[in-house]
């Protein structure tokens, strides 16, 4: 029984160990994945939901399902260069950006997307789009 005690009490002090370090790091880790990100949005994601750049396909489903927008936010895809190279000039946001009535209609047939509102990409709000949303936030 006191072997087994102090394999316990060992234990234990692992996990609180576990624990601060995890918190500790937690910010930087999410500090250094939000640059990553970031960095990769401005090279490489290009807006088309018909796209066969992984990295463009992974964050476009991932606005969808999330209903968010960008990383912090909408003003990411301003340094996005091959978005702001192929969008149209007066789009402010990515379609992905926009809310849906049948959103999963993605994953089967993209051109079968409802938009909401039409003029989303070019006039966005809070009614028509989740611009001003982020991953992982109510509002």
């Amino acid at each position: 029984i006191y072997m087994y005690c102090v394999v316990m009490v060992v234990i234990l002090f692992v996990q609180i160990a576990a624990v601060v370090i995890a918190a500790i790091f937690q910010s930087k880790v999410t500090e250094d994945l939000k640059a990553f990100l970031k960095s990769r949005l401005s090279a490489q994601y290009d807006g088309d939901v018909k796209t066969g750049d992984p990295f463009s396909l992974g964050l476009d489903v991932a606005q969808l399902q999330f209903e968010c927008c960008g990383i912090d936010n909408y003003m990411d895809f301003l340094s996005a260069t091959r978005w702001q190279d192929k969008k149209n000039t007066s789009d402010i946001i990515p379609l992905t950006c926009c809310k849906f009535t049948n959103k999963e209609s993605f994953y089967k047939d993209v051109n079968s997307l409802n938009m909401d509102d039409t003029s989303c990409q070019t006039s966005p709000s809070d009614e028509n789009s989740n611009f001003r949303k982020v991953a992982g936030t109510p509002y």
